[in-house]
């Protein structure tokens, strides 16, 4: 039986670790993750998980450092014991493998991280039972490696299951999804999928606009994402419709801020498309007032 005292104990080291680590109080949070280290091998043994928890801990302060070589071999470290005891196919030994994969792709290390996220995404494939967000998170991390190198196509298929994974647990139109929708807005522009990038504006205005008050931004900007969209495909009443209702929002909000100048040439853009360069050339006087030009 494990002494109650020993567990408590070691769950009080683990959340000073945190605080102290959140707060960037790095020696801190070494003392109390060496000591909770520590306490899990005398309560639970060496090749327990708790052992493997407070090592990953100890890792995550390491690479915070930069300090790579070490937070490795932690990592590894951590990844044997979760392997001895629960076999390579557990959600534990794709959680150390993602983390792993994060690590390398910092260090521009990106054919390891590929492999890595790779591996972590098989495992939390096979084990459904668990909680879906990891998946998600991976999937995310993977799109990341993608979009950084420039491999715009390899990306879009990771940053689309993260959305859908996501777009399953919580809902459509759930704030955590704007960040995957930025994401793939800027992939499918790139590769001309103009119906499946309105899509997504229109999704994140809904967000949007559910979310936050009626003068906003963030609603503002995403009203003009969807007018740039609207525009692309030459659909230029309602990209008309989307800028000015953008524009008005951010005269609002933010007077003559270089970005009202930004939104007021974009809707100029519209004008001159539509013949009207009446209204084009008034939007592009008003910009460059408001820049000083």
């Amino acid at each position: 039986m494990i002494p109650m005292a020993s567990a408590a104990s070691l769950e009080e080291l683990n959340t000073q670790f945190n605080d102290y680590y959140s707060q960037g109080r790095y020696q801190e949070a070494l003392m109390a993750g060496l000591e909770a280290r520590k306490t899990a091998e005398e309560t639970y043994g060496n090749d327990d998980p708790h052992v493997a928890a407070a090592i990953e801990n100890l890792a995550l302060l390491s690479a915070a450092q930069s300090k790579y070589e070490d937070a490795f071999a932690l990592y590894r470290q951590s990844r044997d014991i979760y392997e001895k005891k629960y076999g390579h196919e557990h959600p534990a030994v794709a959680a150390v493998l993602h983390s792993m994969g994060k690590l390398y792709f910092q260090q521009a290390k990106y054919e390891e991280a590929e492999i890595n996220y790779k591996e972590a995404i098989k495992i939390y494939e096979h084990t459904p039972e668990v909680n879906s967000i990891p998946l998600s998170d991976a999937f995310f991390d993977m799109g990341e490696l993608y979009y950084f190198q420039g491999k715009f196509i390899e990306a879009e298929i990771p940053y689309e299951e993260a959305l859908r994974i996501r777009e399953a647990a919580y809902g459509k139109y759930d704030t955590r999804m704007s960040e995957i929708i930025e994401k793939l807005y800027d992939l499918y522009l790139v590769g001309k999928k103009y119906t499946k990038a309105e899509s997504l504006c229109k999704q994140d205005v809904e967000i949007c606009e559910r979310t936050y008050l009626e003068d906003h931004p963030y609603i503002s900007r995403a009203r003009a994402r969807l007018g740039e969209v609207y525009y692309l495909q030459g659909k230029y009443s309602q990209a008309v419709s989307s800028y000015k209702s953008a524009l008005a929002m951010d005269k609002k909000m933010l007077k003559d801020h270089p970005h009202v100048a930004d939104v007021s040439e974009q809707l100029a853009k519209v004008y001159r498309a539509m013949g009207r360069t009446r209204d084009a050339d008034a939007l592009d006087k008003e910009a460059k007032r408001i820049r000083g030009e």
